[in-house]
């Protein structure tokens, strides 16, 4: 693993098939998490991407048909069922509709998924 920084000062990664072999070998993980560790010492400021793991780990169920019928009944009685709307073609009005409820109901609501 190498980090480079650019000409705006942010952290650029790139794994070779060298390192890539080296970090997932459990002998290698103590360096890697040195690397890691220097990155973070080092940085300005971290961005953490991540998917729905982190809502899943909260108990947010994405295929919960039962809650976007309650959020998203519209949506619902065009036989959509889950959260996941992937190349679902929607008119622009209906997929902003969906992402204010989703982020609403994702960041803001006080209860956790009932999955």
């Amino acid at each position: 693993m190498t980090a480079q920084n650019d000409a705006t000062n942010h952290a650029t990664f790139a794994l070779t098939d060298d390192s890539t072999a080296s970090v997932t070998s459990p002998t290698a993980l103590p360096a890697a998490a040195d690397t890691l560790r220097t990155w973070l010492d080092e940085a300005d400021r971290v961005l953490v991407a991540a998917g729905a793991g982190l809502s899943a780990a909260a108990g947010y169920d994405y295929g919960d048909s039962a809650r976007l019928k309650e959020l998203l009944p519209a949506l619902y009685g065009l036989g959509l069922r889950s959260r996941y709307l992937l190349g679902v073609p929607l008119p622009a009005d209906m997929m902003w509709g969906y992402w204010a409820v989703h982020i609403g109901d994702i960041r803001f609501g006080s209860e956790r998924n009932r999955s």
